[in-house]
């Protein structure tokens, strides 16, 4: 190259000549010996930002004034993303799945569940916490089951509690030693069992002796579930644990629903086909948040009104999980749902909807817990006036309806913040200016 030229010198805070201008001046200094040096007016620099951006040199440039979208509105052109039909996995187009948590996710605030689903901004799970804890007890009660079933107990009964508390002992053992090595090996993952052992994600590892006896601590609470399953659904015996129907074609709310049971009990058909309560374990002490008066006991004439969900009309986080499992096993099986329930493993304690036939017979589905009839008792909720009217086959459909609603919104792209009053908790945007 012949020539060089530089546009403007820079200068630092204190109006000192930086690096550029002292190779500026090099540069000047042996142009001007070689006689090749020329001042050239004119050029593009720091003040005139049109020229230095755009290479036609401002030439035809117009100003206008645009208006953006309102705060959380997407616009038409990108809501097709919001939500996708298909995915690609390994290659092949698929049919995506929503899960009865992602709804109960979108239920609770719209927001909430845009960042933490599509735009997934999860923060750093514990090591040895909720997660992994709830992890190690889902495990264990399967295994439990299975070990049931196995040596011919099915489920437990008064008169077998403690052959069921040995049973209890060994699946915690084994469920330890597999969270332990980081993999299943026990039951159908032993050898000689019916799949290969896979490995466990969020294992329950504990890396100190404070932790060792947090785990130990945890073997007397589920004794206590054993004592407590002896007289719970008695005519019923648990069935399937941890039912995936992710390849089984379900459409619920008008979307294609898979997702993972942690239980389902049955018990012989009435003569509208086998009938079934829905179980989802709760790693807690109380599940007293999850209880479903039937709304009808109010005044009277009242039934359900439109897009109505369980809890939202207490400004609480619809719970409804349990109700589309319902819902959804109900047609996978041609069965006929009779509750959808959630269980704390470290109360033990039970709490739901079910039908009126598991609160009136004698002995009682559920004699330790007051779940929720349909249609309801107006003895099971203060201040109700007269007794409920709506059955639990309505409370499934009328459930239904309303996610459907939902769904629709979403996919239209309705994503504000509107959170509920427990909304917040778990939410990982933490700025948000609808925080409650």
């Amino acid at each position: 190259r012949t020539a060089a030229a530089w546009s403007y010198t820079a200068h630092d805070r204190g109006g000192d000549e930086v690096y550029p201008a002292l190779a500026y001046a090099e540069a000047q200094e042996a142009l001007r010996a070689r006689d090749a040096y020329a001042r050239v007016e004119g050029l593009a620099h720091e003040g005139n930002l049109v020229r230095i951006v755009d290479i036609a040199a401002g030439a035809g440039v117009r100003r206008e004034r645009v208006t953006c979208l309102p705060r959380h509105q997407v616009g038409e052109e990108v809501v097709r993303f919001v939500w996708p039909t298909y995915r690609a996995c390994g290659g092949q187009k698929r049919v995506r799945t929503l899960s009865a948590s992602q709804v109960e996710n979108y239920l609770s605030c719209p927001y909430r569940w845009f960042v933490s689903n599509r735009v997934v901004a999860r923060t750093l799970d514990a090591d040895f916490g909720p997660i992994e804890m709830g992890n190690f007890s889902h495990d264990v009660m399967q295994r439990f089951h299975e070990r049931l079933l196995a040596c011919g107990l099915v489920r437990v009964i008064p008169s077998c509690v403690d052959e069921c508390m040995a049973e209890m002992d060994a699946a915690f053992d084994e469920m330890r030693q597999d969270h332990a090595r980081g993999k299943y090996t026990h039951g159908k993952y032993a050898p000689g069992g019916t799949e290969k052992p896979r490995p466990i994600r969020g294992a329950l590892v504990a890396l100190d002796h404070l932790e060792e006896n947090q785990i130990d601590a945890m073997r007397a609470k589920f004794r206590d579930v054993v004592r407590y399953e002896a007289d719970m659904l008695p005519i019923y015996e648990p069935r399937e644990f941890e039912y995936s129907f992710d390849q089984d074609g379900i459409e619920y709310a008008g979307r294609p629903l898979g997702g993972r049971i942690d239980r389902i009990d049955v018990a012989p058909s009435a003569g509208s086909g086998e009938r079934f309560v829905v179980i989802d374990y709760k790693n807690r002490a109380s599940v007293s948040e999850f209880s479903c008066p039937d709304p009808s006991m109010g005044e009277e004439g009242v039934s359900l009104a439109d897009g109505w969900l369980p809890g939202r009309d207490k400004d609480r986080s619809p719970k409804v999980q349990t109700l589309m499992y319902a819902t959804a096993y109900e047609r996978m099986v041609a069965g006929q749902a009779q509750g959808a329930v959630y269980m704390a493993l470290r109360g033990p304690a039970c709490a739901g909807a079910v039908d009126e036939a598991l609160v009136a017979c004698e002995p009682q589905a559920f004699p330790h817990d007051r779940v929720s009839s349909y249609p309801g008792n107006k003895s099971e909720m203060r201040g109700a006036k007269l007794n409920g009217s709506t059955a639990f086959p309505a409370l499934l459909d009328a459930v239904e309806r309303a996610i459907a609603e939902e769904l629709d919104a979403m996919e239209a792209g309705e994503l504000a913040p509107a959170p509920a009053s427990d909304s917040c908790a778990y939410c990982p945007l933490t700025l948000c200016e609808k925080r409650r």
